[in-house]
């Protein structure tokens, strides 16, 4: 992980959690090289009064319910670029050596993306409806 991070310096990447800078190069319309794609998930109290993960508990991942939250590594995404001047959003998957293409997304929308909870559920829920490029 600390390579990752200073790769990422190095060569300019963001992590999905820097929504200042993402802000940033948005406004001047700059492309963006998303590096390190982090999703939120939630925990809340068992009946002995410690967190516990949801998941592990009910079988079923509820991201919006826990009076905490952590910030992990998304399981889906690896990798993010757009560029706000054509709409285009590329994305890689966990395991993946094939970009996939999406069209017509907002800065906006990009932003949604990157304030998602789950990353996968943006792109399967959303991205691929609304931004899907025909032949990807």
């Amino acid at each position: 992980m600390i390579m990752e991070k200073l790769f990422n310096k190095v060569f300019g990447q963001l992590e999905s959690g820097q929504t200042n800078r993402i802000d940033k190069k948005l406004e001047r319309g700059k492309e963006i090289d998303v590096g390190l794609m982090n999703s939120k998930r939630y925990f809340g109290k068992g009946s002995n009064g410690l967190f516990i993960d949801d998941d592990a508990v009910s079988g079923s991942l509820d991201e919006y319910e826990g009076e905490v939250s952590a910030s992990i590594p998304s399981t889906a995404i690896k990798q993010v670029n757009y560029d706000p001047k054509t709409g285009v959003c590329n994305v890689l998957y966990v395991g993946g050596n094939k970009w996939y293409r999406f069209e017509n997304m907002s800065p906006q929308q990009f932003k949604s993306f990157m304030d998602a909870s789950s990353k996968g559920r943006y792109v399967n829920n959303v991205m691929r409806v609304k931004n899907r490029a025909k032949g990807y």
